[in-house]
């Protein structure tokens, strides 16, 4: 999955792509910051692509989806996760 955003955002990018490494280890960030943006590229093991929309949520700006709806399926490691 790749996203680019407004230079401005990089640095709450930064802190939400720390949190999610350490919640969901099994995914790839990669974040680079271009002198007009700043592109993430999130990739997930195959198996995780049912959970695509979850796994992005934060990073699309969707405030409505937490951690504690995940479930021992999806392989994260939120606190609240069904386990």
């Amino acid at each position: 999955m790749r996203f680019r955003y407004a230079r401005e955002a990089a640095d709450e990018l930064e802190r939400l792509v720390k949190q999610e490494r350490e919640c969901c280890g099994f995914l790839e960030f990669d974040l680079v910051r271009h002198p007009d943006s700043v592109r993430l590229t999130i990739t997930a093991p195959a198996p995780m692509a049912d959970f695509a929309s979850t796994l992005t949520a934060h990073f699309l700006g969707d405030v409505s989806r937490k951690p504690t709806q995940c479930n021992s399926t999806c392989g994260c490691n939120a606190k609240g996760a069904a386990k």
